[in-house]
């Protein structure tokens, strides 16, 4: 492997290329924990609507889907 002079237009190409790299790296670790802090938020509402309909509070279940066809237009 050569090292390449400071100066050298490839040596600053690939010390840009590398912080585009880095900073992608950032942006999708920060996706990342919106991204399961939103699935750990929606696990607890399932949870507590699970919880509250099991205590036969003021909500009910509601029927099971037939198996019927989609109504016309719904693209299904």
């Amino acid at each position: 492997m050569a090292v390449l002079p400071p100066r050298s237009p490839d040596r600053r190409l690939l010390g840009g290329r590398l912080s585009e790299q880095q900073d992608q790296l950032v942006a999708l670790g920060e996706f990342k924990q919106r991204a399961l802090s939103q699935i750990a938020a929606q696990q607890l509402e399932i949870q507590r609507l699970r919880e509250a309909l099991a205590a036969q509070s003021n909500l009910r279940a509601l029927p099971r889907a037939q198996q019927a066809s989609a109504p016309y237009g719904s693209g299904s």
